[in-house]
């Protein structure tokens, strides 16, 4: 899946809110897609 891959990459963000903002992201990610391949 794309977003296994996105997961993947190395991402060059140190430990803090943009951590966390992108970790979101991911799950937003990993649920949109379930959803997506669900239908």
């Amino acid at each position: 899946a794309p977003s296994l891959l996105l997961l993947s990459l190395p991402w060059p963000v140190r430990p803090g809110p943009l951590q966390r903002c992108w970790e979101l992201l991911q799950r937003q990610l990993q649920q949109s897609w379930s959803r997506f391949h669900q239908h």
